[in-house]
């Protein structure tokens, strides 16, 4: 890794982050939209990204088309640094960004790296997948925001922001095919009522066929989704504007398979290895006939289904210099999910959760953002309502129970007040400070227990025969604080220097695992009462990040390329942690140090072509893990060394319409799949290609294309579970195979 590092500013020279660019802009009629000058709101100003002192990467939303982004989670093929671990078969995710990440497949964690939607904080991480359709652009924010925006975080943040209602009558249709009978069609209108109130609505479907194969039962890896939203926006006067915006969408899905590798322990703390001797079986009998790890044999296919809507309501009201802002919002979520967690035809162990999550919030902000000193002050409530039932299906294993229950119910009120200050000490200098304080109110009631069918009461359990494996009631109020300190050096309109300083902070929490009995933490392994350590192991302490940054924004070659660059040192103090040992998931506080770089370099060499790199190196450690009782250093989980994208782009005039045609890909390196770094857990590096063709006629409103999505099918994990001391066995699950399809749209 140090010789890695040591190459890495040579290597920034041709690898970078793809572009960032939003609307706006202004550029010649021969370049391409793909190296459009950007403006984001990143710093909730609208500045360009080349003046702002933060590592962004950003899209809009016809730049997402052009590289057939079309959901929430593969923006990480562009994106350098941006990773997505999934959970529950699929029906969970949260982003990782620069090495910052919870993959907690409880229902209940908030993730280190904030989701947003239209300026909303998105809390529950079962509503972190979604389709995208309509957007106007995202933005990808790298370290720990905290001064700016509504929910503190510590990684980052990525925030989607959709079409608004305008002034033109207008809109799009889009359709398309594909492999696995895939169908898919969005939309959207925009009308003008009159010159005060104009309307938005848009909506998506997507459908397609299981991809993969069960050889014991129905077949699995669909895909049925829908949603929609309606705006409208209110602006009686010049000065103030309201939008309001509905909206809603509901999944209905066979889950991505996981498939079954034979594993045993190597007795060094716990780890797990492939057993590759002829006949080897787990510990049920069982073993998977070929490697092929879209091809199972379960007798229980893995299910979820999600319905979520939301209102919201925006208020920005110009007050002479002074701008205020309101963002208020109500949403719910419903999750029931199912997977078959021993992976294959016996009923040994099958997995059910469901959740019911309410949340209300309300931002103010006031803001000035004219003259030498500009200013931002504000205030932010979230309040969380959940309720969860995770439940493990036993059969068959002569136990004598049938269900492990863990219900719980947790509830989070958080109040922050915020502020950040910018003032220019010259032409060519900016300082910049900002602080948050935060107030976290949490609880939570859990209980863990058994049941056989029939049979209306509790199992009694352990040697005490208490009715409970273990149970929970917790509620606490702490107090932490966030903040910023940097300085700009622009010496010219085509460079930016700056370095900074932030404090990023993530309240406390109380863990729920599916299972306390696999921790000596939570249940003694002798006597299964609940261990004296049991109450102080549910709750985990808030975490603090100091991020230390220094980069460089530049362009050259009179606009036809950029290149930006940032360096960053991570010092984490009680890093919120999530281990597993057999299926108990647990969050405790470690240490731990990153570094890295991030770089991004996008030319226009010839009219009509875009040349786009990125990279993003890095390097983890976390201090003092415990691994099967053994205390160990490890690297965090889902933090490839280097991860690399790059995408071609070429358009010619072809009778008076336009074709173009590109490649992009990206090339993720070694990584672990989970904090224990069992050699099982180690992902080797990867790259994945994809391809269009597009051709847009004259008139400019309608466009054809083709495309192949992981063009050399390449096979490649995106979760791992270690389970090698408790079923004997692995369980992995697999990114989309190759895929082919055309598309239509049509503008007006």
């Amino acid at each position: 890794m140090k010789q890695l590092f040591m190459h890495a500013s040579l290597l920034a020279l041709c690898a970078a982050a793809a572009p960032a660019a939003a609307q706006d802009t202004a550029t010649d009629s021969g370049r391409s939209s793909l190296t459009d000058e950007i403006v984001v709101t990143a710093t909730r100003n609208r500045l360009s990204v080349q003046d702002v002192g933060v590592s962004v990467s950003a899209f809009t939303g016809e730049q997402l088309k052009t590289v057939g982004i079309s959901d929430s989670t593969q923006i990480i093929q562009i994106t350098p640094g941006l990773q997505n671990p999934q959970s529950n078969s699929g029906a969970t995710s949260s982003y990782s960004i620069r090495g910052v990440t919870q993959t907690d497949f409880g229902f209940s964690q908030e993730a280190p790296v904030a989701l947003y939607v239209d300026d909303v904080y998105q809390a529950n991480q079962t509503g972190a997948q979604f389709q995208l359709f309509d957007i106007e652009r995202v933005e990808v924010l790298r370290g720990p925001q905290g001064t700016l925006f509504g929910r503190n975080a510590t990684g980052g943040l990525v925030h989607f922001v959709t079409a608004r209602p305008s002034d033109e009558l207008g809109g799009y249709l889009e359709a398309g095919y594909g492999s696995y009978d895939r169908f898919k069609i969005e939309g959207a209108i925009n009308l003008p009522l009159s010159d005060k109130v104009a309307l938005r609505a848009s909506a998506i479907g997507d459908f397609h066929d299981d991809i993969a194969e069960n050889r014991t039962g129905s077949d699995l890896w669909n895909r049925k989704e829908y949603g929609g939203r309606v705006q409208l926006l209110l602006k009686p006067t010049d000065e103030l504007s309201v939008l309001l915006n509905v909206r809603g969408g509901k999944r209905r899905n066979t889950g991505t398979p996981y498939d079954h590798r034979v594993a045993t322990p190597t007795g060094f703390g716990g780890s797990g290895e492939y057993d590759l001797s002829p006949g080897a079986v787990d510990l049920f009998g069982f073993a998977e006939p070929d490697n092929d790890p879209f091809t199972v044999s379960i007798d229980d296919v893995s299910a979820s289904r999600a319905k979520s809507w939301g209102v919201s309501g925006t208020l920005a009201w110009e007050l002479g210099d002074v701008t205020l802002h309101s963002i208020t919002d109500y949403s719910k979520i419903d999750v029931l999910l199912r997977e078959d967690s021993d992976v294959q035809p016996g009923e040994f162990f099958h997995f059910v959760g469901a959740g019911k999550q309410s949340q209300f919030s309300q931002e103010l902000r006031l803001s000035e953002n004219t003259g030498a000193l500009r200013w931002t002050i504000g205030g932010f409530y979230l309040r969380l309502r959940g309720d969860f039932d995770q439940r493990g299906l036993i059969t068959d294993l002569g136990y004598g129970v049938d269900e492990q229950l863990a219900l719980y119910a947790v509830d989070t009120d958080s109040y922050s007040v915020f502020g950040q200050v910018e003032y220019d000490l010259s032409d060519t200098v900016t300082i910049t400070g900002g602080l948050r304080w935060i107030r976290d109110k949490k609880s939570q009631v859990y209980e863990n227990f058994f049941l056989i069918d029939g049979v209306p009461d509790k199992i009694p359990f352990g040697a005490s025969g208490s009715p409970n494996l273990v149970d929970f009631a917790g509620k606490d109020a702490q107090s932490i604080y966030a903040a910023r300190a940097q300085i700009n050096f622009k010496p010219n309109d085509d460079m930016l220097v700056y370095a900074s300083y932030n404090r990023g902070v993530k309240g406390f929490g109380y863990n729920a695992p599916v299972d306390p009995s696999g921790s000596p933490l939570f249940v003694d392994p002798v006597t299964f009462d609940p261990a004296p350590t049991a109450n102080a192991a549910f709750k985990f302490e808030d975490e603090t990040l100091n991020a230390f940054e220094l980069g460089l924004k530049s362009t050259f070659g009179n606009g036809i390329g950029r290149f930006n660059v940032a360096a960053f040192y991570y010092k984490y103090d009680n890093y919120q942690a999530l281990n597993l040992s057999g299926i108990t998931q647990i969050i405790t506080n470690n240490d731990a140090r990153m570094y890295g770089l991030d770089a991004e370099l996008f030319l226009n060499p010839l009219q009509g072509m875009d040349i786009v790199f990125g990279a993003a190196l890095l390097d983890t450690k976390v201090e003092d893990v415990n691994v099967g009782g053994v205390i160990l250093d490890r690297e965090v989980a889902y933090a490839p060394s280097a991860h690399l994208t790059g995408l071609i782009r070429q358009e010619w005039t072809v009778a008076d319409g336009t074709l173009a045609a590109q490649v992009n890909g990206s090339y993720t390196g070694k990584h672990w799949l989970g904090l224990s770094n069992a050699a099982v857990l180690r992902e080797k590096g990867y790259v994945i290609a994809n391809a269009r063709l597009s051709y847009t006629l004259p008139s400019e409103t309608v466009t054809v294309a083709v495309f192949a999505n992981n063009l050399a099918d390449k096979k490649y994990r995106t979760l791992a579970f270690d389970l090698a001391g408790f079923f004997g066995l692995v369980e992995n699950q697999f990114g989309r195979p190759r895929e082919f399809g055309a598309s239509v749209s049509f503008r007006f």
